[in-house]
């Protein structure tokens, strides 16, 4: 497998997934979200040295409620929520609290490529009629695969709302017990 990139690579931005001039957005409605893992993730690393080329993504440990393989511009790509937040295990004990009071949101690559650019944002869809919705863009640009390396990764995520103002209905992220993503 050829982990660094060569020549050009399609750009698709992941939850409005975008190759060449074709946009395509994926949407997760996680309905009965007080049913889901509230756990905290701290995601796992494959081997002992603690180096981000062995990582693995927050689906392995089983927290995480997840969308299901969707398709768009042509590849697979997944949502998955961690309701209780996610951290790493080089984060300090503030930053694992802080990380607790936050759900998690990923955008999963599903896809057979060895490597894909892409940029990614989330959108917590807020489903009260006016009211805007969030979105976050994760990071720069970053190049998926089927592996984990120095150079490719297998999912995206943030920490994206407070768990609290999340879950209180009356502020429309989360209304009727259901939570959409895109």
């Amino acid at each position: 497998m050829n982990s660094t990139p060569t020549g050009p690579v399609p750009i698709v931005d992941a939850s409005r997934l975008t190759v060449s001039k074709r946009t395509e957005a994926i949407e997760c409605e996680f309905s009965q979200w007080s049913l889901l893992p509230s756990r905290h993730v701290a995601v796992m690393y494959n081997d002992n040295t603690g180096n981000s080329a062995g990582l693995r993504g927050p689906a392995f440990t089983g927290m995480t409620a997840a969308s299901g393989i969707m398709r768009a511009a042509g590849d697979k790509w997944m949502i998955e929520a961690c309701p209780g937040g996610s951290s790493m295990p080089s984060y300090t004990a503030d930053d694992i609290q802080r990380c607790m009071e936050h759900t998690s949101i990923f955008i999963t690559y599903k896809g057979d490529s060895e490597w894909l650019r892409a940029r990614c944002t989330i959108t917590l869809v807020n489903q009260l009629p006016g009211w805007k919705d969030r979105t976050i863009a994760v990071g720069q640009e970053h190049v998926f695969g089927q592996t984990n390396t120095d150079k490719i990764v297998t999912h995206v995520g943030c920490n994206l709302v407070k768990r609290s103002i999340l879950e209180d209905e009356s502020n429309g992220w989360k209304f009727n017990d259901r939570v959409i993503v895109r």
